[in-house]
């Protein structure tokens, strides 16, 4: 944590919106360096800048996520926001200095994302256990994997977490922007690529000419 430092008041942006993430709230800002979308959800090791704007001077101060999800901001004190969005911190934030201080316009950004392992089996070019960034969506942790190899299966990708395992289908997010099926991963995450499923060949007048593997319930 570093002290607070007091500047001139610098120019903010609406929150950005991530693919398939919910409209905002009107009047909740994030500084243009935030590498977060709205629906980043905020965990221990995640290091934020808070800034307070007051009537007559900002204050920025920088603060890491401790293990039981507390950042302590001068002057509110401590807060909880671990597991919060980065939209509900926010919202968090800014109640707590409201209650605290007569003027105050509050805005959270993650500046640098929380680092975690995640392991990635089957086929794959490089499997085994793969460092990723909390922003991270499951197409880029398989890429860093090596990406699947011919024999794998794009539509069928198991993602474990905890107890729970889903079933994703990456190609429905390559051809048609899917958000759902490329879900962010997260600290204990295990991904296992099957062998590929059975294929079917579409040729003559179709827009995709080519070879496609069946998905969920022999879809296409």
């Amino acid at each position: 944590m570093v002290n607070p430092a007091t500047t001139t008041p610098a120019p903010s942006q609406p929150l950005p919106t991530a693919p398939g993430a919910r409209p905002t709230t009107p009047g909740i800002t994030l500084p243009a360096r935030s590498v977060a979308g709205p629906d980043y959800r905020l965990g221990n090791g995640d290091v934020l800048e808070v800034q307070i704007a007051g009537r007559l001077e900002v204050t920025r101060v920088q603060v890491i996520v401790d293990p039981e999800g507390l950042v302590g901001v001068p002057p509110l004190g401590a807060i909880e926001v671990g597991g919060l969005t980065l939209l509900e911190a926010n919202r968090r934030v800014g109640e707590r200095a409201r209650a605290l201080l007569r003027f105050a316009d509050v805005s959270v950004a993650v500046l640098v994302p929380r680092v975690f392992e995640v392991v990635v089996s089957g086929e794959v070019e490089r499997p085994g256990t793969v460092q990723a960034l909390a922003v991270q969506r499951l197409h880029e942790t398989i890429l860093n994997a090596g990406g699947i190899t011919p024999r794998g299966s794009a539509r069928h990708v198991q993602v474990t977490h905890g107890t729970t395992t889903r079933e994703v289908d990456l190609l429905r997010f390559e051809l048609r922007g899917d958000i759902d099926q490329n879900p962010y991963v997260q600290d204990g995450t295990r991904v296992h690529v099957p062998p590929r499923a059975a294929a079917v060949t579409l040729a003559g007048a179709v827009r995709r000419a080519g070879e496609y593997e069946l998905g969920p319930q022999g879809s296409l």
